[in-house]
């Protein structure tokens, strides 16, 4: 139905432009596609002629719609027309039409717009995948987590209907997603096999002795321990430590601690003994094993001139460290 128009071919064709609108809002098509379409009828051949704009799926599923669409029925009534004082100045038409439209485009258009439908959910679905496997790229989080991030997002990109995607190539999505779950689980799995050591405590010494003591024991205790690696982060407790070794995925942790002490002999000249201790605590049991100690000595004629290397080497080569190979090894096989 048209409203009161000057003409009766305006009045028609705005009546046959109502009857598509509606179809149109049936079977999915945009509102703001709907304002822009516009159908009219030719005066002379009294077909339908339409305007379609752009190549949007709108445009062609309108076009597909009204394709072969006809007027079946139309009637009119006229009225006279006023101006603001009231003197008749000529008529107005008010139209109502029934336009058939075949069902075969009808049910085209519906699966058009149903399969649009779906190619935007899908579209949706698959960058909310990809942008969950970005995260996956967060350095501040846990090695273990971005790994279940990546295998959520290959879930989810394997759970998609590619055919709604064109242009989109799945196993590309999968290859480099993948590639990238595949090196964070074997860095994962090197992370749990490493030893992480970290000075807990200094030698009763010099700065300088007791740097190059804590050099020399981490050296000797990476060899050892292998695979192994020193704590380069400072952390001011051993809690700390442990945190800071279990955040960054490590199977273990190797605390160790110097000390050292000087005693006077009865001639005047004096024994100096170091002592290593070391702590390995297992971060996925969360378990410790007692304490090693080892220690060697020194001999001086006064404090100044003791050889800590010599007491240091002494020491390092103790039995009781030799314990801690066999503890790595065992570890890793687990």
């Amino acid at each position: 139905m048209s409203d009161y128009l000057a003409s009766e071919l305006d009045a028609k064709s705005a009546a046959f432009d109502s009857a598509v609108k509606s179809v149109l809002k049936y079977i999915g098509v945009s509102a703001e596609y709907i304002s822009v379409f516009k159908a009219t009828v030719d005066e002379k051949a009294d077909q339908v002629n339409t305007t379609v704009q752009g190549n949007s799926l709108e445009s062609i599923t309108a076009q597909g719609l009204i394709s072969g669409a006809r007027l079946s029925r139309s009637y009119w009534e006229k009225k006279a027309s006023s101006d603001a004082n009231g003197r008749t100045v000529g008529e107005k038409y008010k139209y109502w039409v029934l336009v058939q439209i075949p069902q075969k485009n009808i049910d085209e258009a519906r699966e058009r717009m149903m399969r649009s439908k779906d190619e935007k959910i899908a579209a949706q679905k698959l960058r909310e995948a990809l942008e969950n496997g970005e995260k996956a790229q967060n350095l501040d989080l846990r090695l273990k987590k971005r790994i279940s991030i990546l295998d959520e997002t290959i879930n989810a990109i394997k759970g998609l209907d590619f055919s709604l995607l064109p242009g989109e190539n799945k196993e590309a999505y999968l290859t480099k997603f993948g590639d990238k779950k595949k090196r964070r689980e074997d860095e994962f799995a090197r992370r749990r096999q490493t030893t992480m050591i970290v000075v807990t405590g200094g030698a009763n010494i010099n700065a300088a002795n007791a740097e190059k003591i804590s050099t020399k024991t981490m050296e000797s205790l990476v060899a050892r321990l292998a695979p192994a690696k020193r704590m380069l982060t400072k952390c001011g407790a051993l809690d700390d430590c442990l945190k800071d070794a279990e955040k960054e995925d490590y199977g273990r942790l190797c605390a160790v601690r110097t000390d050292a002490t000087v005693r006077s002999g009865a001639l005047g000249g004096v024994t100096a003994t170091l002592t290593i201790e070391v702590t390995m605590y297992d971060l996925v049991l969360g378990t410790s094993s007692p304490a090693i100690k080892a220690s060697g000595q020194a001999v001086a004629w006064d404090g100044e001139t003791i050889l800590w290397e010599v007491a240091l080497e002494k020491a390092l080569k103790s039995e009781k460290l030799a314990e801690l190979s066999s503890h790595s090894l065992k570890k890793a096989d687990k």
